[in-house]
């Protein structure tokens, strides 16, 4: 029999299945807010709209503009508050900050090529929803989205620094996430975000956003059954989310050329993220990688298919539609398993089992 090789650790699966991720809240109490420096005064490029809603773009499980709560959530607030004020003009702000340590701290090269590819993607596809938006709304349109706002440094610092440049009233931001740095970076960053006074609105990710272990504070720990058998016993019970459609693209328009909101940094080249990710990696990391590369399985199939939002829905469908054998069969070539010329033994070894047997789905663990 094969030995089994398992493709879970790929991005693919990650983009595909990213919402079976539920979470339990059950971490320890936050981190004193780090002291940030001064922010910036507002710039003369800048001009104060009515009201701004800032969506914070954490790069974990959130880089999307379908099934987004927090884009839903502001667009609905803001209609609401079209409603009530015929006056103001509502404008939903993006933005998603690059924080080194984060993002690109020991990051192998693969993984930084796929947050660039989404985030490429994400700018231009909020650009062509909100301009094709506008051109078919009626002058009665009280919700504006602007283009995406990139900026470089801790979330802590940076994002209330925008919410003042720009007068944010509300900022929509994705639930704490599993891993310590970005759960402590969301939590200092909306402590900070609060004592201004803004709005901060958390959202969800948990396909079954009613369970008991989903409503986090000191009670998860004992509502989380211990055992998976027991999870599923409660899970199975509970009806599951439906998606939420793409609402940038169905309920917004555009914000006018007098309206700029924040200047953008812009997507940073590979080249740039590459060298700011070995700015921020330990030296001792980079002399390993030296020496043992970390070539994942398929690594340049992954990074140039399946890495945007809609590349990701078109696999999913064509997953769903097939199964995942005819899909491993069809995608996961036993040629393309070893990557580039630094293969790492993960790659060649991924590769000498796909070549062992008659097709991929018959040697591959598929998860």
């Amino acid at each position: 029999m094969h030995k089994m090789v398992s493709l879970s650790t790929t991005a693919l699966f990650v983009l595909l299945l990213v919402r079976e991720h539920e979470r339990a809240s059950a971490f320890a109490p936050p981190l004193p807010a780090a002291k940030p420096p001064a922010p910036p005064s507002s710039s003369s490029s800048s001009s104060s709209l009515d009201a701004t809603r800032l969506v914070w773009l954490t790069g974990h499980e959130d880089l999307r503009l379908h099934d987004h709560g927090g884009f839903a959530n502001a667009v609905r607030d803001a209609a609401n508050n079209s409603e009530e004020d015929d006056e103001d003009e509502d404008v939903i702000l993006p933005v998603f900050v690059l924080d080194p340590k984060i993002h690109l701290r020991s990051k192998p090269a693969a993984c930084v090529a796929r947050l660039r590819n989404c985030l490429a993607s994400l700018e231009g596809e909020i650009a062509i929803a909100a301009a094709a938006s506008s051109s078919s709304s009626s002058s009665a349109t009280r919700v504006a989205v602007a283009p995406l706002v990139i900026r470089t440094g801790a979330a802590s610092w940076v994002l209330p620094s925008l919410a003042k440049e720009v007068g944010a009233t509300a900022c929509h931001v994705v639930a704490d996430d599993v891993v310590e740095e970005m759960r402590q970076s969301q939590r200092r960053t909306c402590e900070s975000l609060a004592e201004m006074g803004v709005d901060v609105r958390r959202w969800t990710n948990a396909l079954r956003p009613s369970a008991p272990w989903a409503e986090g504070g000191s009670k998860a720990p004992t509502l989380m059954p211990s055992f998976y058998p027991d999870y599923c016993k409660i899970a199975d019970g509970i009806s599951i989310a439906p998606p939420m459609e793409n609402v940038v693209s169905g309920t917004t328009g555009a914000v006018g050329d007098k309206q700029m909101v924040a200047p953008s940094e812009g997507v940073p080249s590979l080249s740039e993220l590459l060298d700011m990710a070995k700015s921020a990696t330990p030296t001792a990391v980079l002399q390993h990688r030296s020496a043992y590369p970390n070539t994942e399985p398929y690594e340049k199939i992954i990074s140039d298919r399946w890495t945007t939002e809609k590349n990701a829905q078109r696999a999913l469908d064509e997953y769903c539609r097939s199964g995942k054998d005819n899909f491993a069969d069809k995608h996961f070539l036993s040629s393309d398993a070893a990557g580039g010329e630094r293969r790492s033994k993960y790659a060649a070894a991924a590769a000498r089992i796909a070549r062992g047997g008659s097709r991929p789905s018959a040697t591959l663990a598929l998860r």
